[in-house]
C-alpha cells in the first residue's frame, strides 16, 4: 500500500521558558485526588455513571478548582458476567466555558502502569468550547490497582539486571498474580479493551453522539483500538507520541539512532564538542564502565536502563550526558548517583496494570532477543531484556491476532510526534500507521523526545483546538527550539 504522505515537518521556535517532565511527580495528582474523593466502599454506588459533583478544590490543580466534576461509574469486572466482581471507576469532568459546548474530549493519559489522572492535561484552551473528561483505567484507578509491592522490594537490590536478579524479579510478578488472583481477581479482564468499554459507557452514558479523544503514548494504542471497535463513537483523534500495533517493545535500532542523532548535535555544537569527541562513544564507554573494567562499584544494568529512561526528555538526557562526561573523565560518582534517581521512578508503576495491558506486545520479544544486550558498539535495548525475562511469568492476556498490526481507519487523525522519541519512535508512526489513516496527517516535531511536548504546552494546545474545530493542521503557534546540548 502506497504511503499517504501528509507529514507537517516543524522546527519549533525556542521557547522563552523551558521546563521539563519529572516522572516522579506524574502519579502525585492521582495519588492525592483518588484519596480524597474516592476513597469510600467500592460498590457505594449502583451499576451505571452516577450524577457529577463537586469535587475537593485542595485535591485539584488550581486551574481548574472550583469548576472541575466529579462521578463515579461501576461495571462489572467481566461484562459477561454481570453479577460477579464489580469495579468503581472515577470520572472526572471540567465543563467548557462555552454555555452550547462542541464535541466533548476524554484524554487518554500514558502508561500503561499509570493512573489516567497522572496527568492533567493544558487544556484551558480546549475548555472554552469543549466539556473535558478522564475516565479511570480499570487496573490502575478506583476499586482495584494491580499494585505490585513484590516487584518493587527489588528495585534497589544489587546487580540489578544480572541472571539471579531478574529471575527473582520474575518471581515476584508471578507472586503479585498469584496474590491478585487468590483475592479472586480475573486479571484477563484488564485489558485495554476493557478499558475502551468503561469509555465507551461513559459516551453512551452522558448521551454523546460522539467524542473526540487526545490520547498520550500508551493512550494512543487505546485510541487505535477504541476508532475500531467503535469507528461510530469517535469526531476527531489526537494521538501524542504514537505506539503503533506491536510496539510496547522498543529496540536497539531506535535507540542507537537517537544515540547517533545527540552526536551529530554535540559535534555541531562549540560547547559540547570541546568536551567529547564523539558523545555515543563516551556514552556507551560510561555504560560499559565495569564490564570494561574502568570502574568497580558501578552497576552497568543500573546505568543501562537509566540511560533509556532519561532520554525521554531534553533536560534529564542532559544530566546523563554530563555524568557519562565525568565518568570518562574518571569521576564515576555522578553517574552512579543518578542512575539511582533516575531509576526511582519505578517504584511508582502499577507493575500488575503494565503486565495486563502492555504485555499483549510481549510475543515479539523472542525474535528480537538477540538486539537487547549492550555492546561497545550499541545501546542495546535494556527495557526489553529486562521485560522479556518478567513478563514470562505473568498470566498474559494477548490480543487477537488481527489487533497485531494496523487497519484502514478513516478517523480524522493528528499524529504528533518527537524525531527523536526512544519510547514511540517516529519511524513507527510514519511506516506503520499513516499509511492506514486516509483522514491521517502527522506533525514532526525536530529533536524533541517522548516527554519534550511540554517545552511547547501552549502552542500546542492552540494546535489541537484548532483541530478539533476545523480537522485541519495549522503549525504556525509552534517556535523554533533548537537542541542545545550545554547552554
Amino acid at each position: 500500500m502506497k504511503a499517504i504522505d501528509k507529514t507537517n515537518r516543524v522546527t519549533p521556535k525556542r521557547p522563552l521558558a523551558v521546563s521539563a517532565i519529572r516522572p516522579l511527580r506524574r502519579l502525585a495528582l492521582a495519588s492525592t485526588l483518588l484519596a480524597g474523593l474516592f476513597g469510600m466502599a467500592p460498590y457505594a454506588y449502583a451499576d451505571g455513571l452516577s450524577e457529577f459533583g463537586p469535587c475537593p478544590e485542595d485535591e485539584l490543580p488550581k486551574r481548574i478548582a472550583g469548576k472541575a466534576q466529579c462521578a463515579m461509574l461501576v461495571v462489572p469486572e467481566d461484562r459477561a458476567k454481570p453479577d460477579g466482581r464489580k469495579l468503581s471507576l472515577p470520572v472526572l469532568k471540567i465543563p467548557a466555558a462555552d454555555k452550547n459546548p462542541g464535541v466533548p474530549v476524554f484524554v487518554l493519559n500514558g502508561g500503561p502502569g499509570e493512573s489516567n489522572f497522572g496527568a492533567i492535561r493544558p487544556t484551558s484552551v480546549l475548555e472554552k468550547k469543549h466539556d473535558v473528561f478522564y475516565v479511570g483505567y480499570r487496573g490502575a484507578d478506583g476499586s482495584v490497582v494491580l499494585a505490585c509491592p513484590e516487584v518493587n522490594e527489588r528495585v534497589d537490590a544489587p546487580e540489578l539486571m544480572s541472571e539471579e536478579n531478574l529471575a527473582k524479579f520474575a518471581d515476584a510478578f508471578q507472586a503479585c498474580a498469584e496474590r491478585h488472583q487468590n483475592a479472586g481477581i480475573d486479571l484477563s479482564r484488564y485489558t485495554i479493551f476493557d478499558v475502551i468499554e468503561d469509555i465507551e459507557t461513559v459516551r453512551s452514558s452522558l448521551k454523546y453522539d460522539k467524542i473526540n479523544l487526545m490520547s498520550i503514548s500508551y493512550g494512543t494504542r487505546v485510541a487505535q483500538y477504541y476508532a475500531r471497535r467503535h469507528p461510530d463513537s469517535i469526531f476527531r483523534s489526537i494521538m501524542i507520541g504514537v505506539n503503533p500495533p506491536g510496539h510496547f517493545v522498543f529496540g536497539a535500532e531506535t535507540n542507537d539512532m537517537v544515540l547517533d542523532r545527540l552526536s551529530e548535535l554535540c559535534a555541531a555544537q562549540e560547547k559540547c564538542a570541546a568536551k567529547t569527541d564523539n558523545l555515543k562513544k563516551t556514552i556507551l564507554y560510561a555504560i560499559n564502565g565495569r564490564t570494561n573494567g574502568h570502574a568497580k562499584d558501578i552497576d552497568d544494568s543500573v546505568s543501562r536502563m537509566a540511560l533509556f529512561h532519561t532520554l525521554y526528555n531534553r533536560e534529564m538526557t542532559r544530566l546523563f550526558i554530563e555524568a557519562a562526561i565525568a565518568a570518562e573523565n574518571g569521576d564515576w560518582t555522578p553517574l552512579a548517583e543518578g542512575g539511582k534517581k533516575a531509576l526511582g521512578g519505578m517504584k511508582m508503576m502499577i507493575w500488575g496494570d503494565l503486565m495486563a495491558k502492555g504485555g499483549m506486545d510481549s510475543y515479539r520479544y523472542a525474535a528480537m532477543a538477540s538486539t537487547f544486550p549492550t555492546t561497545n558498539e550499541s545501546m542495546g535495548s535494556p527495557a526489553d531484556a529486562f521485560y522479556a525475562v518478567v513478563s514470562k511469568k505473568w498470566p498474559i492476556t494477548f490480543a487477537p491476532a488481527e489487533y497485531n498490526h494496523a487497519v484502514m481507519d478513516r478517523t480524522q487523525t493528528l499524529l504528533v510526534n518527537g524525531e527523536i522519541d526512544v519510547a514511540t519512535p517516529i519511524k513507527f508512526a510514519k511506516t506503520e500507521l499513516l499509511p492506514y489513516l486516509p483522514n491521517g496527517q502527522l506533525l514532526a516535531l525536530k529533536d524533541y523526545g517522548h516527554q519534550d511536548m511540554v517545552l511547547q504546552a501552549d502552542a500546542l494546545a492552540q494546535i489541537y483546538f484548532t483541530y478539533y474545530e476545523t480537522g485541519k493542521l495549522d503549525a504556525s503557534p509552534l517556535k523554533e527550539d533548537p537542541y542545545i546540548i550545554f547552554e
